[in-house]
């Protein structure tokens, strides 16, 4: 169960809203439930703390890319500063010049400036955001073709048709990725997964430290700042049935090629923060 206050966060605060979770249903979906009450920017406390969820991808944009030196750092715990030896991984570093160079290199040959502790954090990030995220995804992928046969039927044959009795390879990727076929891709089956449709709410931001203003919303200082991932993924105002498992969504008009990737695809987030 979940309890939090919710208000909305003009200079005069509302009166609170106590909600307590019932079961199946997550803070991801209540969160995106007050978003279409209360607008793209709302504060809620998680326990005492006060927290402004971040619920479209314009008040992103704005936090992450026109203010994103505010937004760069990363929230400390006891148990995570221990963990990480005070951030010499990448996940939970503040941004510094050391940081910049340990994203630069992380996937080049480790230079002599990496001590074993940098090289010892940096690769368990690559590790756990590498083979984690992949396996998730993977999972809701063969879920959603196993909920939507037709689409399992196209990428089977598609698979025969360019594959055949071989072993599947780089070789195979060009014929693949060229097919002028409604849903060709494995990447349009990646976008339109687990990325679409998984509730995430992400907690990335340290308590604001001073006052400032978000999409005409007032920010206290020493507030928290969360992302509504799973309310900008599904965002009617910027996808087409957001509910539904398209995969074709992402390919061209014609059918044959992946688009450029959508303004509101942000699994990975955006900014100095994105993910490496």
């Amino acid at each position: 169960l979940i309890l939090l206050l919710q208000f909305h966060p003009t200079k005069t605060q509302h009166k609170p809203t106590i909600f307590l979770s019932p079961p199946g249903i997550g803070l991801a979906d209540k969160a995106t439930e007050w978003k279409d009450k209360y607008g793209p920017v709302f504060t809620m406390y998680l326990g005492s703390k006060p927290t402004v969820v971040i619920s479209s991808i314009e008040a992103l944009t704005e936090a992450y890319m026109t203010r994103g030196d505010d937004f760069a750092n990363k929230s400390h715990s006891v148990s995570l500063d221990a963990v990480t030896e005070n951030g010499k991984n990448i996940a939970f570093a503040d941004l510094s010049e050391g940081l910049k160079f340990r994203r630069k290199n992380v996937m080049q040959v480790w230079p002599a400036a990496f001590t074993d502790s940098h090289i010892t954090h940096t690769l368990s990030d690559v590790f756990f955001a590498g083979v984690d995220t992949t396996r998730h995804t993977l999972a809701w992928i063969f879920l959603y073709l196993a909920l939507n046969p037709d689409v399992q039927r196209k990428v089977q044959a598609e698979i025969d048709d360019i594959v055949g009795d071989a072993v599947p390879g780089r070789e195979h990727r060009p014929g693949l990725v060229s097919r002028n076929n409604d849903v060709v891709h494995s990447g349009c089956y990646t976008r339109s997964s687990g990325i679409e449709h998984t509730p995430t709410l992400q907690l990335l931001l340290p308590p604001t430290k001073y006052t400032f203003q978000l999409m005409g919303y007032d920010i206290p200082a020493k507030t928290e700042i969360m992302v509504n991932q799973y309310a900008i993924l599904r965002d009617p105002n910027h996808w087409d049935q957001p509910e539904s498992f398209v995969p074709g969504r992402y390919l061209d008009k014609d059918g044959g090629k992946l688009t450029l990737k959508p303004k509101s695809w942000i699994p990975f987030s955006i900014g100095q923060r994105s993910c490496v």
